[in-house]
């Protein structure tokens, strides 16, 4: 004779199919997966610091001077009939030689900020709008306004804006 074989209340008996998943275990696996991408996000980004200088947005342009009093750069720096674009600053060109401006960098037809300049002029590198090195009008859409022109003065070799 066979003793019989006591179960917890509850407790399933013994079977040949392979376990199920109920909602609530997809659930709560989901939420661990979500908070673990979530942390290991987080512990990856960088730390947020203030640079002591701005970087150029191409190789080999000059660094911007941020001093007390604004950001400037060396007037030798900005090519006649050009212009350099100085990142979350300003675009600064010289349409002619001793001529300097300064522009808004941020493209007037979705906010993306210009990329560099060229012989065509300030090119945006999100839709290609290009403006004047002149006077920030637009030269090619698909922006329709022109970039916001910024003060700019120049002193002892530097090229002060704001």
């Amino acid at each position: 004779m066979t003793e019989p074989t006591t179960r917890a209340a509850g407790a399933s008996l013994p079977s040949d199919e392979p376990p199920t998943t109920d909602r609530r275990r997809v659930l709560a696996l989901g939420g661990l997966i979500a908070a673990g991408g979530a942390l290991a996000a987080t512990a990856c980004a960088p730390a947020e610091q203030e640079p002591e200088q701005r970087q150029p947005a191409t190789p080999g342009s000059p660094p911007v001077d941020s001093g007390a009093s604004g950001a400037g750069i060396r007037a030798e720096d900005v090519p006649v009939a050009g212009g350099v674009v100085l990142p979350g600053v300003a675009v600064v060109t010289q349409p002619e030689a001793g001529q300097f401006k300064a522009f808004s960098p941020v493209c007037t037809h979705q906010g993306c900020e210009v990329g560099e300049v060229s012989a065509e002029g300030i090119v945006c590198p999100c839709h290609f709008s290009v403006f004047s090195i002149t006077d920030g009008a637009v030269v090619e859409g698909p922006a329709e306004q022109p970039l916001a022109e910024l003060p700019a003065s120049e002193a002892d070799g530097m090229i002060n804006i704001g």
